[in-house]
């Protein structure tokens, strides 16, 4: 049907061309003298033939240009889709590799930091072990000298009493 009015208009042109052409022309002049209501009753024709032709040809290409812009559209989603998966699988990929290192690093530092703090506990122990021990012998040697001073002491002191018991009885002086 959209081509029937476009043909009708055409040939409604030609039709208006036609009549200008054939019309006689003024003296000295290139003007003709047309049909006024011949020529008025033509261009109502073509208007009415247009506006459907410019509505049915707009339609056309703005169904083409959605079907374009619809394809485009779903287009750039299935291509971004494929990339955000693709990034997905080497993200993971790149994930599971970083956080397997990751773990490896950290089990490593770990074993490090126990076996250093396992030392450090040894060697800590053996000095404390040693300066009690050392304190100890110190501490018992003491306690030796001050239970020799004492048992010389008791003796003088033992002495002393046999002195001052002798001093006082009788018959001594």
């Amino acid at each position: 049907m959209a081509n029937d009015h476009f043909v009708d208009i055409h040939e409604l042109l030609d039709q208006l061309e036609q009549h200008v052409n054939e019309r006689p022309r003024m003296f000295r002049s290139n003007r003709a003298a047309v049909d006024i209501e011949y020529v008025m009753a033509i261009i109502d024709r073509v208007r009415e033939a247009l506006p459907t032709e410019f509505s049915q040809a707009r339609r056309v290409l703005q169904d083409r240009q959605k079907i374009y812009l619809d394809a485009q559209i779903m287009a750039e989603g299935m291509l971004g889709e494929a990339q955000d998966r693709a990034e997905e699988l080497i993200s993971e990929h790149g994930l599971l590799a970083a956080a397997s290192a990751q773990g490896e690093a950290i089990l490593r530092h770990a074993r490090d930091v126990d076996q250093r703090t396992r030392q450090n506990l040894d060697a800590f122990a053996s000095e404390q072990l040693a300066g009690i021990a050392d304190a100890m012998r110190i501490s018992l040697s003491d306690l030796d000298e001050v239970t020799r001073t004492l048992q010389a002491r008791l003796g003088d002191i033992s002495a002393a009493r046999e002195s001052i018991a002798g001093a006082r009885a009788p018959g001594a002086g």
